[in-house]
């Protein structure tokens, strides 16, 4: 009798035990959750913001671009004026690749 009333307690005992290590998963899951929530907005600001630069660096390079070809069509067809287009023609991809 004295077995079963033994066996009866360490039961009680481990089922109590695992009843606290489910709520512990339980809240930690939770926090995991929260936390994983807060980095993906984060994660998104992050990428607005780094849209708005490219955006806000886009505009008045691609405007200097423009002036650039301008003055670059002024020159004549020598060998330095198309050693200095070949060097412009090169700049819009270096300026998006920055980007």
């Amino acid at each position: 009798m004295e077995t079963h009333l033994q066996l009866h307690q360490l039961q009680r005992a481990l089922q109590q035990q695992n009843d606290h290590l489910e709520e512990l998963v339980r809240s930690r899951t939770r926090e995991l959750d929260e936390a994983l929530a807060r980095v993906k907005t984060l994660d998104q600001s992050k990428g607005d913001f780094l849209n708005l630069i490219s955006h806000e660096f886009r505009i008045p390079l691609n405007e200097l671009l423009g002036v650039g070809e301008i003055l670059l069509d002024q020159f004549g067809s020598d060998g330095k004026s198309r050693e200095l287009r070949d060097l412009f023609d090169d700049s819009p991809s270096r300026v998006a690749a920055l980007i």
